[in-house]
């Protein structure tokens, strides 16, 4: 998958998928050992990355459109929106 890459890196910038490969690709970009802190927040093992899909966002309340957020947590703060669609 090209979509990211084995260090776990930000998938493009509101690229669109379906519902299933962005689950997918959040998997993937989570990597093994990640949580749910909150509803519809997931971060990885190392608390370097979260995955966060709230029903405003699943739903397309705000941010253009149903999506699901990508964030680098740390050392610098990084944010993608990756729109899906079915």
């Amino acid at each position: 998958d090209c979509s990211v890459d084995t260090r776990a890196s930000l998938p493009k910038d509101k690229i669109k998928m379906n519902s299933s490969d962005a689950l997918g690709l959040a998997e993937d970009f989570l990597g093994n050992g990640y949580t749910e802190q909150s509803p519809g927040r997931f971060v990885s093992f190392d608390g370097t990355r979260q995955v966060r899909m709230g029903n405003g966002d699943i739903l397309g309340m705000h941010g253009g459109g149903p999506h699901i957020n990508f964030d680098i947590l740390f050392p610098k703060y990084r944010s993608v929106h990756v729109y899906i669609f079915d």
